[in-house]
C-alpha cells in the first residue's frame, strides 16, 4: 500500500504480511491469474470455506488476487516483474508485502502505450479487463469475511487498493471502453474504523465514504494525522457539533498570537460611519459598504465610486470569525484579514478594501434582510474571493504535496456549508489561504504539474528503491487525459486516483458557477447536485442561497415564515422545475398540492441524488408547478387488487411490497428509506397509481406512488404518497409461483399528470 503517499504529518503505512512465507505451496508461479485458482486446487466460493477464516485461504486469496494480478497484469502489457518486487523485509525476519514500485511500473506502461495503435491497445484492454472484473467481483464476495483481528481485513485492503491503481492506469492509458461491466471494487471493512482511529469527524467520515470515494483515498485520509480534542465527540454519523452553532455559547476568536483575549480591542465603525452603512444598505446598495481596514485598528464604509476593487472573505462561523451579538472583529483579526487581502495584490495598491459578513453585514432589522438580499450582488462583483478555514490555513504550503493541499480543501468545513456554497458559486475567482501564502486551484495544479515533471526524471532504479515513508517519490501522479502522444505527466495526470478524486471535486465547486445553465430547471438541477452534502445551522438560509445562485428575487420569499414555507414560494414562483423532484427521496411539504416538494436538498447524501430524466431533451424532463400541484408528462400504471407483502431490506428496513408484471415482466415495488409506503390505502381516496420516471420495462426505475382524485382535459389530477423503487429480478426475494400479482394497467408515455 504504500505506492499511496503518505502526508506531511502522518500515521505510517499498514504492514501487510506475506502469507506465502509460510504457506510455500501456495506461491505464484508466474501463469495465468485465471487459472491459478485451478492449478492450487480451490475455487472462489471455496476461499469461504464454511466460514473458516483460515490463514490457508488468506494466504490463497492473496497469492491469486495480489501476485497472481499484479504480475500476470503488466505481463500483458510487456513488462515483466517478480514477486520479489513486490517484497520489503524487517529486521524480524518477517517479510511483507510492498507497492513502491508500482508507479515505476506505471510509467513504463504509460511509455508502451503512448503509441499503439488503437487495435493493439483494445486487444490488450479487453484481456487486462477481464482480469480485474474477476478479482473484483472475489473481493467484494470477501469483503468483511474472516476474523477482523486476522490478517484478512489487511490483505482484503491491499488487494483492494491495487485493484483501483491498476484500473485507473488501464482506463487511462489504454482509453478503451465495451459494453462489458466495469470491475466494481466495493468497500474494505477497515475504511470506517481507519477513519475512526485518524481521527476524523464522524460526520465528515460518514460523509466520504457516502460519496463513494475510492478506497485510496480513504486510505491516504486516514494516514492523516489529526490532533485529538473535543471539537468532535460528540459528533455522530448524520451530524457535526460544528454545523450546530449555538449564538448564545458563540465565542468570537482572537488569532493564536494575540495578547489580547477580551473585548475591548474590538473594532466597531465609529457613530457617523455605522450610520452611513446603515442609509447605504437602506437604498439597497449594499455593494457600497466595502469595508476598508486600517492598521489604526478602525473601519471605514466607502462609497462605491471610490472603491474600484475589493476582495470578500469567504470563511466558516466555526472557525471564530463571526460574531452573533455586534458587528465587529477584534483588531488582531481586522489586521490579520487586511494582510491576507493585500498579499493578493502589489504593494503599490495597498491597502485593498475587504467586504466581511461579520461587519458588513447589519444585525437590525430591516437593514439585516436588505444587506442579505444584497450578499449574491456583493461576491459576484468582488474581483477576488479569499477563502480562510482552519484546515487550510493552519497548513504550510511549502511542506506539502499539492495532493495533500488538494485533499485538506476537499475535507474543510468551507466545501460542505451552504453559504460558502453561494460564495464559490459566485465567485469570479477564489483564492485559498494556507498559512504562508494564498493559492488559487490553478496553481496547486501548476504545482502538481510540476511535481510529475520532477518525478519523471527519476531513475527507475530510483523509483524501485524509493522509502516507505511515502513523499513525493512514492507515488504515479495524474489530470484528464489529453492524447496518446501528449506528455508523460499529463497522461499520467489522468490515471491518479487520489489527484483526480481531489482536484475534480473542487474544479467542479469552482466550474458549477462559471457554466450556469440558462434556463430556471437546468440551473436548479446542477445547484442540487453538490447541495446533498452541504449543511446550515439555519435552514431557511437555504432558499436565500438557492435564489442567489438563481439570480431570482428575495422579494417572493415570505422571510417571517420558517424553512418549509419559504421553499413552498420558492419552488412554486418557478416557471419549470426538474422532474426528477417527484423522484428524490426526502421528506416533503405535507401540504395540498405541495407533496411533490421536498422540504430541504441539503444533506440528503447519495441517497437524495436527483434522478435523470429518461427524456432530457423532451417534455418528461421538466415540470411546471401549478396552484394544484405539479403538472407532468410521464408514463404510469394504473394498480388493482392490491396484494402487500412484508419484506426484509438492507440496513434491517422492512418494506411492504407488491409484485405487478408488465408485458410480461416481473417486479417487486417498494418504498425508499424516507417513508414506507402504506398500499393499504381506501378505495375511497381515489385510485391506485404509478407515475414512473421511464417507461417499462426497465431493470429499475423511480416512481412515485399515488392516488387518482379527478382527471378533467386529459390530466389526471393526483395525491402523492411516496416515492417507490419498481426494480426487476423479483424472484430474489420470493417464489414467484407462491406470490399474488397485483394488477397493473399501463399508461401512456404522453399521459399528463397533475401531482399535489
Amino acid at each position: 500500500m504504500d505506492h499511496i503517499p503518505l502526508p506531511k504529518d502522518h500515521h505510517p503505512h499498514l504492514k501487510v504480511p506475506y502469507l506465502c512465507q509460510d504457506y510455500h505451496e501456495l506461491t505464484y508461479d508466474y501463469r495465468s491469474f485465471e487459472e491459478f485458482p485451478q492449478r492450487k486446487g480451490f475455487t472462489s466460493i471455496s476461499l469461504r470455506g464454511d466460514g473458516m477464516a483460515t490463514a490457508e485461504n488468506a494466504a490463497r486469496f492473496q497469492s491469486w488476487n495480489f501476485f497472481a494480478l499484479v504480475i500476470d497484469y503488466f505481463h500483458t502489457m510487456g513488462i515483466d516483474t517478480n514477486i520479489q518486487d513486490f517484497l520489503a523485509s524487517e529486521e524480524n525476519g518477517r517479510t511483507y508485502v510492498t507497492t513502491c514500485c508500482l508507479p515505476g511500473l506505471s510509467r513504463k506502461m504509460e511509455a508502451l502505450t503512448r503509441d499503439m495503435h488503437l487495435e493493439q491497445r483494445a486487444a490488450i484492454y479487453s484481456q487486462v479487463k477481464y482480469k480485474l472484473v474477476t478479482s473484483s467481483i472475489t473481493v467484494r464476495q470477501l469483503a468483511g469475511f474472516g476474523d477482523p483481528h486476522s490478517s484478512w481485513p489487511l490483505i482484503h485492503l491491499s488487494v483492494l487498493l491495487l485493484g483501483e491503481h491498476l484500473q485507473s492506469i488501464c482506463d487511462f492509458f489504454l482509453q478503451c471502453r465495451d459494453d462489458t461491466p466495469s470491475p466494481w471494487w466495493g468497500r474494505s471493512p477497515l475504511s470506517q474504523q481507519l477513519m475512526d482511529d485518524a481521527p476524523w469527524c464522524p460526520h465528515l467520515s460518514a460523509t466520504m465514504l457516502d460519496q463513494e470515494m475510492e478506497q485510496s483515498c480513504i486510505y491516504f485520509l486516514s494516514r492523516m494525522t489529526k490532533e485529538a480534542s473535543d471539537t468532535h465527540a460528540q459528533c455522530r454519523p448524520d451530524m457535526c457539533t460544528l454545523d450546530t452553532l449555538d449564538n448564545e455559547k458563540y465565542i468570537t476568536q482572537h488569532i493564536g498570537e494575540c495578547p489580547d483575549s477580551g473585548e475591548s480591542d474590538h473594532v466597531l465603525l465609529d457613530p457617523p460611519e455605522w450610520a452611513l452603512l446603515l442609509d447605504i444598505v437602506a437604498e439597497r446598495q449594499v455593494e457600497r459598504s466595502k469595508n476598508r481596514c486600517t492598521t489604526s485598528n478602525s473601519a471605514h464604509s466607502e462609497n462605491s465610486s471610490a472603491v474600484k476593487r475589493y476582495v470578500c472573505i469567504s470563511h466558516v462561523w466555526s472557525d471564530g470569525m463571526g460574531n452573533p451579538h455586534q458587528n465587529s472583529l477584534p483588531a488582531c483579526q481586522i489586521l490579520r484579514l487586511q494582510r491576507l487581502v493585500n498579499d493578493l495584490y502589489s504593494t503599490d495598491e495597498h491597502p485593498v478594501p475587504f467586504w466581511v459578513d461579520t461587519i458588513c453585514v447589519p444585525l437590525q432589522s430591516p437593514y439585516r434582510k436588505l444587506a442579505i438580499s444584497s450578499m449574491a450582488t456583493v461576491y459576484k462583483d468582488a474581483e477576488k474571493v479569499l477563502v480562510i478555514d482552519s484546515a487550510i490555513s493552519s497548513a504550510p504550503s511549502s511542506r506539502l504535496h499539492s495532493i495533500e493541499m488538494a485533499f485538506r480543501l476537499r475535507t474543510s468545513s468551507w466545501v460542505r456549508r451552504l453559504w460558502t456554497f453561494q460564495e464559490a458559486y459566485l465567485a469570479k475567482e477564489l483564492h485559498y489561504q494556507f498559512q504562508d501564502t494564498a493559492y488559487t486551484l490553478s496553481r496547486i495544479r501548476q504545482k502538481y504539474h510540476q511535481e510529475q515533471q520532477a518525478l519523471a526524471q527519476l531513475s527507475e532504479e530510483s523509483e524501485r528503491t524509493c522509502g516507505s515513508d511515502g513523499g513525493e517519490g512514492t507515488t504515479l501522479q495524474p489530470t484528464s487525459y489529453t492524447a496518446p502522444n501528449a506528455p508523460a505527466w499529463k497522461r499520467i495526470e489522468g490515471g491518479d486516483l487520489l489527484w483526480h478524486n481531489a482536484y475534480r471535486f473542487l474544479e467542479q465547486v469552482e466550474v458549477l458557477g462559471k457554466n450556469k445553465p440558462q434556463g430556471e430547471s437546468d440551473r436548479l438541477r446542477s445547484i442540487l447536485h453538490p447541495l446533498r452534502w452541504r449543511t446550515t445551522s439555519k435552514l431557511e438560509d437555504e432558499t436565500i442561497c438557492l435564489s442567489g445562485c438563481m439570480d431570482l428575487s428575495l422579494d417572493r420569499l415570505p422571510w417571517s415564515s420558517g424553512a418549509q414555507e419559504r421553499m413552498k414560494m420558492f419552488l412554486s414562483s418557478m416557471r419549470t422545475v426538474p422532474v426528477g423532484l417527484m423522484f428524490v427521496d426526502r421528506p416533503r411539504i405535507e401540504s395540498e398540492g405541495c407533496r411533490w416538494m421536498p422540504t430541504s436538498f441539503l444533506a440528503g447524501g447519495m441517497d437524495s441524488t436527483l434522478p435523470d430524466s429518461w427524456n432530457p431533451e423532451g417534455s418528461a424532463s421538466v415540470g411546471r408547478p401549478t396552484t394544484s400541484g405539479l403538472l407532468v408528462t410521464l408514463p404510469g400504471i394504473m394498480l388493482s387488487n392490491v396484494t402487500k407483502y412484508a419484506q426484509a431490506f438492507r440496513y434491517g428496513h422492512v418494506h411492504d411490497i407488491i409484485f405487478i408484471s408488465v408485458d410480461g415482466v416481473p417486479y417487486h415495488v417498494y418504498g425508499l428509506l424516507s417513508k414506507p409506503v402504506q398500499w393499504d390505502i381506501p378505495e375511497a381516496s381515489g385510485q391506485l397509481a404509478l407515475v414512473l420516471r421511464e417507461p417499462l420495462p426497465q431493470r429499475s426505475t423511480f416512481a412515485c406512488f399515488v392516488t387518482i382524485l379527478a382527471e378533467h382535459s386529459g390530466i389526471k389530477y393526483v395525491r402523492f404518497q411516496s416515492c417507490v423503487m419498481v426494480m426487476g429480478n423479483p424472484g430474489i426475494h420470493r417464489n414467484l409461483d407462491e406470490v399474488t400479482f397485483t394488477t397493473a394497467i399501463t399508461i401512456s408515455t404522453s399521459q399528463k399528470w397533475c401531482v399535489g
